[in-house]
């Protein structure tokens, strides 16, 4: 799940990269290689990091692997309760609608 802050691209040399998918680009890091000896290739094992945002090419909204991966980094505060789905508070409306009689 991609969270609505967003963060600077990591630069890190040689470890992301971007892939295009549809209208969204995703942005990638790379944190392991397997060599293959009967192939003798080297396969990246890479982890979808984040989300370029639409506002700005610098920025991406990150998931849950960008801490996996960056665990010292520094996140902007979280949004306030405010910011959270309408399906998620029709729940409280359903339970007092039907315990009091109210509306």
């Amino acid at each position: 799940m991609y969270s609505k802050i967003s963060v600077r691209i990591p630069q890190v040399p040689g470890k992301i990269t971007s892939i295009k998918k549809g209208k969204a680009t995703y942005i990638l890091y790379e944190y392991d290689r397997v060599y293959k000896p009967e192939k003798k290739y080297t396969i990246a094992q890479r982890a979808i990091i984040g989300k370029v945002t639409d506002a700005d090419e610098q920025k991406m909204s990150p998931n849950e692997n960008y801490q996996k991966y960056f665990p010292n980094a520094i996140l902007p505060e979280e949004l306030p309760e405010a910011y959270r789905s309408y399906c998620l508070k029709i729940g409280t409306y359903l339970v007092r609608k039907d315990l009091f009689g109210l509306f």
